[in-house]
């Protein structure tokens, strides 16, 4: 990859920070009906229903509606099968999708057997000290993304950077605080923790008052379809939730560092129980969650929204009810934050709600229990890949999310007691309330917390410029000379969160993501007709079979007769190189037209790393390019101002990012070359100012 090619790259990665496309869709007549409810045998079925009076046209086929689902002008019901066809041809229904089951999205990728390096020395992931507050912790992640730096930074406010007054909501399996977590943390734990309001228990429980046994006591207080209890009370016989929220805000203290654990420990926690003691549940009862929060944002001052849920694909996104959800929380200001999903690296494997264009979306990386050493560190395979079924590039940036220490109890005399994921995994319970977790759950709890110290240093940015900084800020994983992508971006996405500069990096007041979409249309319009499908979005991703079917690439195409191919995918070799498809001799053809080589730009990316070492060979650099890019745009006639004129298609009415014309900025290596002495290295900065790898800081680069 020359020069050129690399600007084109990073030009590319640019425009993911602006991710946006589209394009009108076949229009329907009648509702949108979910594919996944195709040859269902069972006499009811549970569904969600869009569109008005929706409760009235399931009671006219004999269904019962379950739940309100207002958020989204849906209801969930029950109705027969035989009258799903009566129920969408029904005037005024737009949707009849299947009440997709959701997880914690570790549920089938849970990862335990990891090989390590041999720098990990083998010493236990946490050892207690005489202070049961301080602990001998291995991995603490804050190191590794930068957060430690950020918890003794102070404002001109005088506080330190912590994620003080910003509430993170979590959207999981609940929260649960062990009797020495409670002791140990005290009035941290009553202050900082919201409470929890449980849509799976939710009614209220009874108790027997011990001096009175004709006396009952309700535990917690009754809301409208919901329990709310407080610290005390609260439920998670899971484990996940405990394990996501712990990740944000524990307030343990590293022995060897002196690092607080959490990722934003001032930072307050709202839990939301959507997941049963099995890690399951369902769409309608995380909508309900959804709901909840939305609806209590500015009474609890609400500003981040974790989902580390994982559920399968079936429709668009704008017609998926909690996409929709998501998006309706992001419109009202809230920062949401999505697991990519555990199912694998092949392309269109992340899941929902983490394929919902707008929000932030995560994968991991395994630092491989060298936090701050970013020399070993790699994408994990089981880590999830895009594009998404609407051709949008995704995950949006990865994060830390392999043995991190969590919060989980685990009950030394009755193991029966313990959270779920504690008896399904005892070796990982490190002690009575800590816990080795790894997935993309642990990544978007990471991120959630470097949201949370945006918007206390920043508290007025819309989700759309959190997203942007995360983006922008992040480092992409680049390697040998001449120099490319180390990941494909359906990988890596923009690169590695980096929180100091997401937190305290100089950004356009203006900069934002998602320029061009423009979600409050999205979410007014239905999708039966056309002047409907104007307003959702296509992302700009296509994907084209080699002429022998051995092989994918995902390619963007320009009116000009060029390709920008964004990574070749095969079922037995994984992600490929340009090399290897060269060696090949692959051939592609769009439709029916040849697709020439010499018309085809690579953006990069390589055969994983299998097994979960480093080829000797490989010269890797997570390099912050994208300090550098400031270019932005905005919609004019279907054009983005300050933009070559070439529609990307004909018909378009969208233009791809990497255009800007007058942006001239990149990586200005001298010679495209890293160190020679050098196998791995993670850039730390780059001064723009200069043209070598000398003016580059390194971080602990042997």
């Amino acid at each position: 990859m020359n020069r050129i090619y690399l600007r084109t790259t990073l030009l590319l990665l640019a425009a993911l920070v602006l991710l946006t496309g589209a394009s009108p869709a076949t229009p329907r007549t009648v509702a949108y009906i979910d594919p996944a409810l195709a040859g269902r045998t069972t006499d009811q079925i549970s569904v969600i229903v869009s569109g008005s009076n929706v409760a009235q046209a399931v009671a006219a086929v004999g269904g019962t509606v379950t739940a309100d689902l207002w958020l989204i002008d849906a209801v969930a019901a029950q109705v027969p099968t035989s009258a799903l066809s009566a129920l969408a041809a029904t005037s005024g229904v737009s949707s009849v999708v299947l009440n997709h089951g959701v997880k914690s999205s570790d549920w089938d990728g849970w990862v335990t057997d990891l090989l390590l390096p041999s720098t990990w020395d083998g010493r236990p992931d946490a050892l207690p000290t005489a202070d049961p507050s301080v602990w001998n912790v291995v991995n603490p992640v804050a190191i590794d993304i930068g957060a430690d730096k950020l918890h003794s930074t102070l404002l001109p406010s005088g506080k330190p950077i912590r994620g003080d007054g910003v509430t993170v909501a979590v959207v999981d399996s609940g929260v649960y605080f062990d009797q020495q977590v409670r002791k140990t943390l005290g009035s941290v734990v009553a202050k900082q923790f919201v409470g929890q309001a449980d849509f799976v228990d939710s009614t209220c429980a009874t108790t027997q008052q011990t001096h009175d046994r004709d006396h009952a006591r309700l535990v917690g207080t009754q809301g409208n379809g919901y329990c709310w209890l407080s610290h005390a009370d609260t439920a998670d016989g899971y484990g996940h939730g405990t394990a996501v929220a712990s990740i944000i805000w524990n307030n343990f203290t590293d022995s060897n560092t002196g690092v607080t654990l959490g990722v934003a420990p001032a930072a307050d926690i709202l839990s939301v129980r959507v997941l049963g003691n099995d890690g399951m549940g369902s769409y309608a009862t995380v909508i309900q969650g959804i709901q909840y929060v939305v609806q209590n944002r500015n009474r609890y001052g609400t500003q981040v929204m974790n989902l580390s849920i994982s559920a399968v694909a079936s429709v668009p996104y704008f017609v998926d009810p909690l996409n929709r959800a998501v998006e309706q929380a992001w419109s009202r200001g809230i920062t949401v934050i999505a697991a990519a999903g555990n199912n694998g690296s092949a392309p269109g494997s992340v899941s929902v709600p983490g394929n919902d264009p707008y929000v932030i979306t995560v994968g991991a990386i395994d630092e491989h229990r060298t936090p701050g050493y970013w020399a070993d560190d790699t994408i994990p395979n089981w880590s999830a890949s895009g594009p998404t079924g609407d051709g949008f590039v995704k995950p949006d940036l990865v994060v830390p999310g392999v043995n991190i220490i969590t919060f989980m109890y685990k009950d030394p005399q009755v193991p029966s007691r313990s959270q779920q994921i504690v008896q399904i995994h005892p070796d990982n319970a490190v002690t009575t309330s800590l816990f080795r977790m790894s997935g993309t759950s642990m990544s978007s709890a990471v991120a959630s917390g470097v949201a949370a110290l945006i918007l206390q240093a920043n508290h007025d940015l819309t989700p759309d410029q959190v997203k942007y900084r995360l983006m922008a800020s992040a480092r992409p994983a680049l390697s040998g000379s001449p120099t490319q992508l180390v990941y494909p971006v359906f990988r890596q996405g923009t690169g590695r969160i980096w929180a100091p500069d997401a937190v305290l990096g100089t950004f356009k007041h203006t900069a934002a993501a998602n320029v061009g979409m423009n979600i409050k249309a999205d979410l007014r319009h239905g999708f039966l007709n056309d002047s409907d499908f104007a307003y959702h979005y296509q992302g700009l991703v296509k994907m084209v079979p080699s002429t022998d079917n051995t092989a994918q690439m995902f390619y963007i195409g320009f009116t000009d007769g060029r390709f920008l191919s964004l990574g070749a995918w095969t079922s037995q070799d994984g992600w490929l190189t340009q090399d290897v498809v060269a060696s090949r001799k692959m051939a592609w053809a769009n439709s029916v037209t040849p697709m020439p080589d010499a018309q085809i730009v690579w953006a990069g990316g390589t055969t994983p790393l299998l097994g979960q070492s480093v080829e000797p060979s490989r010269k890797m650099a997570w390099a912050n390019s994208l300090l550098l890019w400031d270019g932005e745009g905005s919609w004019l006639k279907g054009q983005l101002t300050g933009q070559a004129t070439a529609l990307v298609e004909p018909g378009r009415r969208v233009v791809w990012m990497s255009g800007l014309s007058n942006w001239d900025g990149g990586l200005t290596w001298a010679d495209a070359t890293i160190e020679s002495s050098r196998k791995m290295a993670w850039a730390n900065s780059v001064d723009p100012t200069t043209a070598g790898v000398a003016a580059t800081t390194w971080i602990n680069v042997p």
